[in-house]
């Protein structure tokens, strides 16, 4: 079901490319390379520099090797097809699709506000020292989430945004209003 989505997908100004350095890192890796380290030298070992930077750059890139992505200022719609989940264990309802997404989705939740017929959170993320426009700098991307369902289908709506793509804030409040009208109609 996932990965047959029907996917619409609105960008607002120019998409950035992002590119990693051998220093890319977020709080997450911050924490687990401090744990390492103090692993280590609990067990009386030394680490280098090199190794911590090797270790950063694979937590980064992750077991795909990614070094980089596009950033864009969008408005997005995923349409899941209920009916293709017929062989799933889990039961293709909002709670069990939220509880899946949110182990791959990238950030922190920020927020979290559910009822019976929707799913609403906001997710954040600041990856420090990546390549963009050919200077190093830090990238913040928020995003904002609608998991929501039909009989038939359960539909996630997003929205990002990212101050460094040099466009107005007021970006991401249309952003937040085009979310704010998605609606059911039943």
């Amino acid at each position: 079901m996932i990965f047959n989505a029907t996917i619409f997908i609105l960008t607002i100004g120019d998409p950035i490319e992002i590119l990693f350095t051998d220093m890319t890192s977020t709080k997450v890796i911050d924490g687990i390379i401090e744990v390492m380290i103090s692993e280590l030298e609990e067990q009386g070992e030394e680490i280098d520099e090199e190794t911590i930077t090797t270790k950063r750059m694979e937590l980064a890139q992750g077991p795909l090797q990614i070094d980089r992505y596009t950033m864009r200022n969008s408005f997005i719609v995923n349409v899941f097809d209920k009916t293709l989940a017929k062989t799933s264990l889990l039961e293709p309802n909002l709670g069990n699709v939220f509880v899946n997404l949110i182990r791959v989705l990238a950030g922190s939740i920020r927020t979290l506000d559910a009822s019976k017929d929707s799913i609403l959170w906001s997710t954040s993320l600041t990856t420090s020292n990546v390549l963009i426009r050919g200077q190093t700098q830090d990238i913040t991307t928020y995003r904002l989430w609608l998991l929501t369902e039909s009989k038939s289908k359960l539909f996630l709506v997003q929205i990002e945004y990212s101050p460094q793509t040099r466009l107005s804030p007021d970006v991401w409040q249309d952003l937040k209003e085009m979310l704010n009208s998605f609606h059911m109609i039943h």
